[in-house]
């Protein structure tokens, strides 16, 4: 959670999003996240299977809906980064401020 904070708060606040309210969301779901990782099936106690229950969980809480095994492996398959069939809480966090993350970029490099 901290990595992502010092990478993406600043450029968050310059788009108009308040810093406060990403690292109060960051802090949440980093915290139901690692819940869930320790009580779940984690191999390494920090990551979740993205079709499992536990991550079913957890996205149902901070975006708001629920998707069935099938649309989660779809939908976080592109940013399981070391393709472990796990989501961990950096990808995320990739995954939820994806288009923060590509609004930042396409400004820096004048795409």
């Amino acid at each position: 959670a901290t990595l992502f904070l010092n990478r993406f708060a600043l450029q968050f606040q310059k788009q108009g999003v308040e810093a406060k309210e990403v690292c109060k969301f960051v802090g949440a779901v980093a915290e139901m996240f690692n819940e869930k990782a320790k009580a779940g099936n984690s191999k390494d106690g920090k990551s979740l299977k993205y079709s499992g229950v536990e991550f079913g969980d957890v996205y149902a809480e901070f975006v708001g809906e629920s998707l069935t095994f099938k649309e989660r492996k779809e939908r976080f398959g592109p940013f399981d980064l070391d393709n472990n069939g796990n989501i961990d809480l950096i990808e995320f966090l990739l995954y939820f401020y994806k288009k923060e993350i590509l609004k930042g970029y396409q400004h820096r490099n004048g795409v």
